[in-house]
This record gives C-alpha cells, structure tokens and sequence, in this order.
C-alpha cells in the first residue's frame, strides 16, 4: 500500500468516526429533552366540578360554556322537559351563541 492509499484511508475512517459521534450526539440530545418534557409534565389532575352535573336537578349556580357542553354530554339521552341540568346547560350554549334552537312551524 503506497502512502497516498494509506492516507486516503485514514481520511475516510476519521470521516466516518466524525459522522458516528455527530449521530450519537444528536441522539443523546433528543434524549434529554425527552427526558425534560416527561419531567415538566403535569401529574395526575383532580377535577372537581361545580354544580355537579351528574345529576338531573336544576344547578344552583349558573354553569360555564364548558360544564355546560358536559352536561349535554352526560345528558344526551335525557328529555330537555324532564332534566334540569339539560336545560340549563342548553340555555347556556343558547345564549353563548353555542347552539341555536331549530324552529318549527306547524
């Protein structure tokens, strides 16, 4: 092997060692923020929900546009005539412009 072969080879041997330790870096790196997002990540979160909305009893207090998309989610089955709950969850989106009430004439 003359000196010019021996060189080349050395060339491409660092080369391919540079591009192993760049690929190792890159993915030590994205190990880490793996690490920090899992680490910064909120725990376990207890919901506590004001009225209660499992039950079918008018709420003492006005319910948000949220509790009230709930209620109607828990409620589906449910006649409006027949739950309070349902009922003021539906006035609620009504009058957050969430929900329009269809009209029929008769």
């Amino acid at each position: 092997m003359s000196g010019g072969a021996v060189a080349t080879t050395l060339g491409f041997a660092a080369i391919l060692l540079f591009i192993v330790a760049i690929i190792n870096w890159y993915e030590i790196q994205i190990s880490r923020e793996e690490e920090r997002r899992a680490a910064s990540a909120p725990g376990p979160v207890q919901h506590f929900q004001w009225p209660p909305i499992a039950s079918c009893s008018t709420p003492v207090r006005p319910l948000t546009i949220d509790q009230a998309h709930r209620a109607m989610q828990v409620h589906l089955e449910c006649a409006i005539d027949h739950c309070g709950c349902k009922r003021a969850a539906q006035s609620t989106l009504v009058g957050a412009g969430r929900m329009r009430l269809r009209v029929e004439y008769r």
